[in-house]
Parts: C-alpha cells; sequence; structure tokens
C-alpha cells in the first residue's frame, strides 16, 4: 500500500505453495492496507513480464470504494498454480489486463481472472486462460460500471476449462453496464451439461 508510479519488470515472484489464506498472496497491492491510506495513494503501478507463481492468488490488487485505484498495467505475466484464483482485482478503475497467461487454479469454483467494482474503461485482453484441474469459472467481471465515454472492454482472450468440476462458466458477466465484449474463445471440456455456460449474462 501506499505506493505509486513503481514498475515491477521481468521478476519472479514464488509464493507459498498451496496456501489457504489470503494473507498469504505472490504479489499483495493493497491500497486498502491500515487506518491511514487512501486507494488513491497506491496507482499508477505496472506489473510487466513476470513469473507469479503459487499463493492464494497470484496477484492481489485491492483499493478502497471511496477513493479506488487508477492506472493500474497487468501485462505479459503468467501466472500459475495459485490456490484459489490468480489475479483478484477490486475498486482498480481503468485497470488493463492484458496479454499474461492463467494456468493451473488448484480450488474448485474459484476463478483464475476475477475484477469487482473496477469502473470506467477497463481493458482485459489478449490473456490466454487454461485450467486443467480446479477451476470452473475462466473470467469473472462483476458490478464494473463504464460510461458511453469510457466502455469497458473484454476482447480476444482465450479461455479453456478442462477437467473441472462443479459447474463451468467461461466468462461471467454480470451486473455491469456499459461493457463491450468482442472475438473471445472459449473451450469448456468437462462439468455440468445442464446449466454451464461458455458466456453468462
Amino acid at each position: 500500500g501506499n505506493s505509486s508510479n513503481n514498475s515491477f519488470l521481468n521478476n519472479r515472484f514464488l509464493a507459498v505453495s498451496g496456501a489457504t489464506a489470503t494473507t498469504q498472496c505472490a504479489i499483495t497491492a493493497n491500497g486498502g492496507y491500515g487506518t491511514n491510506w487512501a486507494g488513491n495513494y497506491d496507482t499508477a503501478n505496472v506489473y510487466k513480464n513476470n513469473l507469479i507463481k503459487y499463493g492464494y492468488y497470484g496477484f492481489y490488487d485491492l483499493g478502497l470504494s471511496g477513493t479506488p485505484k487508477t492506472g493500474t498495467i497487468f501485462q505479459g505475466n503468467t501466472i500459475d498454480s495459485s490456490y484459489s484464483g490468480q489475479v483478484y482485482v477490486q475498486y482498480d478503475n481503468g485497470i488493463k489486463i492484458d496479454n499474461n497467461t492463467f494456468t493451473n487454479t488448484l480450488t474448485s469454483g474459484s476463478t483464475p481472472l476475477y475484477l469487482a467494482n473496477c469502473n470506467n474503461n477497463i481493458a482485459i485482453t489478449r490473456n490466454h486462460i487454461i485450467n486443467s484441474s480446479g477451476s470452473a469459472y475462466g473470467i469473472t467481471i462483476t458490478n464494473c460500471i463504464g460510461t458511453s465515454a469510457k466502455p469497458g472492454v473484454t476482447a480476444n482472450n482465450f479461455v479453456s476449462l478442462q477437467n473441472v468440476s462443479g459447474t463451468p462458466f467461461g466468462i461471467y458477466n454480470v451486473g455491469n453496464t456499459y461493457h463491450n465484449d468482442y472475438f473471445n474463445s472459449v473451450n469448456i471440456y468437462s462439468g455440468s451439461n445442464t446449466s454451464s455456460a461458455a458466456y453468462y449474462i
């Protein structure tokens, strides 16, 4: 927390394998940490071309509802073998998540890429999500509010869910406004065949 305008490039972030608590993440970018830090103090950070492995989440990015983060770029990273989900983002307006590779979420029902309450022109583009163990979701986007001038976009992503348990959803898009989806590819190879969906809205 309380860190802005930083770049994290070409690193290896290896956390605890099999971690079971949100305090055990490979990267924690917590703009709401402590009692005196506002979320907008933790802005305009760039995470690029890193290997992020293990931990409860690989990348845990949390702002505050009243003062959300802005300007985060998460690009070209490989996120592997996190326990609950590779990337968890909340209250980070306009975040760009581009050209990352997500593999092996270990917990059933978890989501490799989860965004909530991230408003304005967020962009989820060119990501590869290949899960062969556990996860029943690919991308979850919920309660992210855009505008006609600043719409969100999910485009050119590839999602493959294999050997999943439960009811799989490739892209789960609920409670969002002014959010556009283009040219995504979703493949589901297992799980419930009665209520699953490649795209759910």
